[in-house]
């Protein structure tokens, strides 16, 4: 009897140290955020990928504080359930979705077409949506029109929509890109190949991605003018179900369910460094956790002359399939 006390107790104890974590993970606060009365009334904001994970809690956060909120999605479907999700939660009824495929330059090109026609004029645009750590794993995957599928997606859609939404961007306007602190784990960029055609690694191909990130925040600096800023961040690590696409089999949906009890933060702390930012907060060129500057930067991201070629050879690899 005794000892079935003692079971119950110690699996009671349990659960509520699991519980604990779970709900310290999905409502706590981000220490170093302070978000505050930050009002963006009237500020036209883009957020790529804000039908689900991180980018929707960007755009229900900013749709909180009153912007203009344009939901970049490759699908129409999942884009609109997550704008009539974000009205009814937060009463705006400033919420477009405009279809935006970052793997496809031509659709880049469109969207950015739509935007200028629809809104003229752009206060942020986030950069968020990519690939995740394993959907290189089985194997090269190339785009229509031609491109490796994870280094379009990641890097190459991104840099073009940013470019393309420079004329656009308003005197004190702002780029801001999400990359992770896998940027570490690349060991060099081959700028000549950077479409893995001579050489294909996919276990570190996301890890490059996520410095280009960082390369292009600092290239971006060279276009800005007055009071415009370009910043990129480090989200953590966030329970979402990226990570089911991240890791083969039944070991990325293990690690989505125990994300809590490893650490992760919910989606909705993770999405406050990049509001902050959008409000005017940090410093530009810089990288960001957690509302701070990060220290969580790949030493090849100081090395001028490769990101110099690695702009270079991505806008050519772009306009080869633009202008072909």
């Amino acid at each position: 009897m005794f000892g079935g006390y003692v079971g119950l107790s110690l699996l009671v104890g349990l659960v509520g140290v699991v519980a604990t974590v779970y709900y310290k993970s999905y409502y706590g606060t981000v220490f170093s955020c302070h978000l505050g009365d930050l009002d963006l009334a009237g500020k036209v904001v883009i957020v790529t990928g804000a039908n689900a994970g991180i980018g929707y809690h960007v755009a229900l956060e900013l749709a909180k504080r009153n912007a203009r909120v344009i939901l970049g999605c490759r699908s129409a479907e999942k884009g609109a359930q997550a704008r009539e999700k974000i009205m009814k939660a937060t009463g705006s009824n400033s919420v477009a979705v405009i279809g935006l495929d970052l793997s496809n330059m031509k659709k880049v090109v469109k969207f950015v077409d739509k935007v200028r026609e629809s809104y003229g004029l752009v206060d942020v645009l986030i950069n968020n949506a990519a690939m995740g750590l394993g959907d290189g794993e089985a194997g090269r995957q190339t785009t229509q029109e031609g491109l490796e599928l994870l280094m379009a997606t990641n890097h190459l859609g991104p840099l073009l929509l940013s470019t393309k939404i420079l004329p656009l961007l308003a005197e004190d306007g702002k780029i801001i890109s999400i990359s992770s602190d896998s940027n570490l784990k690349c060991l060099g960029i081959d700028p000549d190949d950077l479409n893995s055609e001579t050489s294909y690694q996919p276990s570190t191909l996301y890890a490059k991605t996520k410095l280009l990130n960082i390369l292009m925040t600092r290239s971006l600096l060279d276009g800005l003018v007055g009071a415009q800023g370009a910043y990129s961040v480090d989200p953590g690590f966030t329970w979402t179900n990226i990570h089911s696409s991240q890791l083969p089999g039944p070991l990325g949906l293990l690690i989505y369910l125990v994300g809590p009890l490893l650490g992760a933060t919910s989606p909705s702390n993770a999405c406050q460094t990049p509001v902050w930012l959008a409000g005017g907060g940090g410093e530009n060129g810089e990288h960001y956790y957690d509302c701070q500057k990060s220290d969580k930067v790949n030493a090849l991201a100081g090395d001028e002359l490769l990101r110099q070629q690695a702009w270079n050879k991505s806008l050519e690899l772009i306009d080869s399939v633009l202008y072909k």
